[in-house]
């Protein structure tokens, strides 16, 4: 009877024991798995925070190169402002290459032309000036128009402007 006793006494020990043994085995799986997750999540946000820093590194130098532009532009406009009571016209209108300068200039010339030729026509009507000096003012001044017309068609063919003016 004792012999009988200890063998179910061991028997109901090996099956707690055996239940211990497979729960702990669970919860050991488990945390395994919560190690894997934690160590990829570990992962993701080391890429993340090195993407994070690339991108403060690209914030920064492209504030610093709005800041060196700003002033810039402001160094710009205080020069500007200081130099605005004795600007010529001819500044505000600057060709980058001989061939513009050279349209410019002479689109200027032929609205000069266009402009003295009407003036010449409201002498003729208010009785200034004579048909004559009218006609052959207005005949010199044609000629000069439509060589500088012709110029600035050629001009602007060289230049791979469009033709239209």
């Amino acid at each position: 009877m004792l012999a009988s006793l200890k063998s179910a006494v061991n028997d109901q020990l090996k099956r707690r024991a055996k239940a211990v043994f497979t729960e702990a085995d669970q919860e050991m799986s488990k945390l395994k798995q919560t190690e894997l997750e934690l160590k990829s999540g570990q992962e993701k946000l080391d890429g993340i925070l090195a993407k994070l820093d690339s991108e403060i590194q690209e914030v920064e130098g492209a504030t610093s190169l709005l800041e060196r532009k700003n002033q810039e532009i402001e160094n710009e406009i205080e020069a500007l402002n200081e130099k605005q009571g004795n600007i010529e016209c001819d500044d505000y209108v600057q060709a980058t290459t001989p061939i513009y300068k050279q349209v410019v200039t002479s689109f200027a010339e032929e609205q000069a032309i266009e402009d003295e030729i009407y003036h010449l026509g409201q002498a003729l009507h208010k009785g200034v000036l004579d048909t004559d000096a009218f006609l052959k003012h207005v005949r010199n001044l044609s000629r000069q128009q439509f060589v500088l017309r012709a110029t600035i068609q050629k001009a602007r063919k060289v230049a791979n402007l469009s033709t239209n003016y």
